[in-house]
């Protein structure tokens, strides 16, 4: 009987830590914010390094600049960034700034971002899905008890408690 006693115990700590971590969760933020990826600075990084950089690789592979710039010019490509492929359309001025590396200003990066890569990707765009996404996860797809240690602790402390409390009952 003490054994069933000490599953239900067991599973009701469970129901107990999984309820206090919900309270919890609408407090204190779990997990990790990523709505600054979309901000002007990370995307100017992100151009000015890894799109750049995939341009300025792919020169090893042309004989001439001549040949490179018609290869770009006005014309849709797919680079690899980093193992993603990206499809760009550069204009003169934007092939010219890659291949002088001169960066993308941060109040530029959107609109470069939203002139050089092809599809419609815009800001709000990405700041709504991302609202949408986050929105979406309820707290089992975003956090498992499991993956907060302090979660299990307190479960482990909440059953050893018990445990003493009823140890102490039955004997008395």
């Amino acid at each position: 009987m003490e054994w069933f006693i000490i599953e239900i115990t067991i599973y009701c700590f469970f129901l107990v830590a999984m309820l206090l971590l919900m309270i919890k969760s609408r407090f204190v933020n779990i997990g990790h914010d990523n709505s600054d990826q979309f901000e002007s600075l990370r995307i100017s990084i992100i151009i000015n390094k890894a799109i750049y950089k995939a341009i300025q690789d792919d020169e090893k592979r042309f004989h001439s600049k001549k040949s490179m710039e018609k290869y770009y010019i006005d014309k849709e490509r797919i680079i690899l960034t980093e193992q993603v492929p990206l499809k760009v359309f550069l204009s003169e001025k934007d092939f010219k700034m890659v291949m002088d590396n001169k960066p993308v200003p941060q109040d530029e990066a959107d609109e470069w971002l939203v002139r050089c890569v092809v599809g419609n990707i815009y800001k709000d765009d990405l700041d709504n899905e991302r609202t949408n996404e986050i929105n979406s996860l309820d707290l089992m797809q975003n956090a498992t008890v499991f993956s907060h240690t302090e979660s299990v602790m307190e479960v482990q402390i909440f059953c050893l408690l018990f445990m003493y409390a009823l140890n102490h009952f039955w004997e008395a």
